[in-house]
């Protein structure tokens, strides 16, 4: 009777064998998936980085070269000839309303420039 006994205890100790080893397989499984994603997450971010930076530039160099043709246009110099006149007489009478007026003159300059307007 001792022998039954005697394999029923081993046959459940491969039971537990087994299925822990599936269950640690699992959970191994798991865990490189997880690494794999965050590794591919990773990697998207930073291509999604490096294209954004290049638009960023893109942008700035399109921004800078709109500013540059807005300067040299007609109504550019006259913007820019009148705040310098406006600068000119507040440093020669340095009253109130000049300074008003040189920044009055001067922000249309900047927003003529920058925004087109």
């Amino acid at each position: 009777m001792q022998k039954p006994l005697h394999y029923l205890l081993i046959l459940m100790i491969i039971i537990f064998g087994v299925a822990s080893g599936n269950l640690l397989s699992n959970y191994i499984s798991a865990q490189y998936v997880a690494y794999q994603a965050s590794m591919v997450s990773k990697e998207l971010r930073e291509q999604i980085n490096v294209v954004q930076a290049k638009q960023v530039r893109a942008q700035r160099s399109e921004q800078a070269a709109t500013e540059e043709q807005r300067k040299q246009t007609t109504k550019g110099k006259r913007l820019r000839r009148s705040c310098d006149d406006w600068k000119k007489a507040h440093i020669q009478f340095d009253s109130n309303s000049t300074k008003l007026e040189m920044q009055k003159s001067c922000d249309a300059y900047v927003q003529y420039v920058t925004k087109g307007y």
